[in-house]
């Protein structure tokens, strides 16, 4: 046992447990022969025996005595057993175990699926993850490839993708997204006096805009800006039987030509010309012309006869006044006026 509290190695012990020291009166006197201790004479208490301390200050060591040569290191062993850290030793830190970028440990393949459909999926012996390029099939996401094919791990865009429907009535595309795209062709020429069209054969025609309205009296023509036009014919009437011809005067006969026009011809047809004060009226060249003068005598030779062209007759009474109060007037039908009596 250390009586004085220090390590020591050498000393020996009386059979009662007290320590025995070597008598010494140099610090040559106390020499046990092991580079592991500091020897040293204590006059009073004799030899002792310090452990030597091996600490080179060096955390990537392992520092060790050796009782023949003294202090000896060997190299700290970092290594953590994962293969996806990068093992090392700082001498003022000591070990560190940074992680792999894209290392990934495995036990077995089915641990290193990587969802590329252009590399295979292998678990190493080292128990790393490794990714081989293949040259399998794939798709690039683009509706506008076929064939795709894998090549050095990434999936490569195979041929164009033909979008042609045939038709040539469509202009085709592609959507990277969709695929294959119609849309309508425009064959709008910009002349309205044109009719445009699109065969599927084809592809756009023209053709002459008639313009017609079917109105034999309208002169219908096209203007390339403005389109169809149809002016109306002056005193033309159109028709499909004599009655559409039917213009209300007695003095004309109607007629629909072949043409699909009406035609008025003059009659001598008995007419009214409106005026009450003729009869027998008559057509003659298209108007209506009065007969004779109607008579309006009554035969009453009390009246006075006249006539009015829009009622015709009208008779009133004669003034048979003398202007003599104390006479009486009278009228007699045949006669007239009759002498005043007192």
């Amino acid at each position: 046992m250390d009586l004085d509290g220090s390590d020591a190695l050498g000393d020996a012990e009386s059979g009662d447990g007290d320590v025995v020291r070597p008598p010494c009166s140099v610090d040559a006197d106390c020499d046990d022969g092991n580079a592991c201790t500091d020897d040293a004479c204590d006059f009073v208490a004799g030899c002792t025996y310090l452990l030597v301390v091996c600490d080179d200050g060096n955390a990537c060591t392992a520092d060790y005595c050796e009782p023949a040569a003294g202090c000896a290191t060997n190299p700290v062993t970092c290594g953590d057993g994962d293969p996806c850290t990068a093992d090392d030793c700082d001498p003022a830190s000591g070990c560190s175990h940074l992680a792999i970028a894209g290392c990934t440990a495995c036990a077995e393949a089915t641990q290193c699926e990587d969802g590329n459909p252009c590399t295979d999926a292998v678990c190493g012996q080292d128990g790393v993850c490794a990714y081989p390029a293949n040259t399998a099939g794939c798709d690039d996401g683009d509706a506008c490839t076929v064939g795709d094919e894998c090549l050095l791990g990434a999936c490569q865009g195979g041929a164009a993708a033909v979008c042609d429907d045939g038709d040539a009535c469509t202009t085709d595309g592609c959507d990277p997204a969709t695929g294959c795209t119609t849309a309508p062709v425009s064959c709008e020429d910009g002349n309205l006096c044109t009719i445009d069209l699109c065969l599927s054969a084809t592809g756009c025609t023209a053709s002459a805009e008639p313009c017609a309205d079917g109105d034999p009296c309208t002169a219908d023509s096209c203007d390339p800006q403005t389109g169809c036009a149809h002016v109306p014919i002056p005193d033309c009437l159109g028709c499909l039987l004599p009655e559409d011809c039917d213009d209300g005067d007695p003095c004309t006969d109607e007629d629909c030509g072949g043409d699909g026009t009406c035609s008025h011809l003059f009659n001598d047809a008995m007419c009214d010309d409106g005026d009450a004060c003729t009869f027998g009226d008559y057509c003659a060249d298209g108007s209506c012309l009065g007969g004779g003068t109607a008579s309006c005598d009554d035969g009453n030779a009390c009246t006075t006869e006249s006539c009015d062209s829009a009622k015709g007759c009208s008779s009133k009474p004669v003034a048979c006044d003398d202007g003599d109060a104390c006479t009486e007037d009278g009228c007699d039908s045949l006669s007239g006026c009759t002498p005043p009596r007192r």
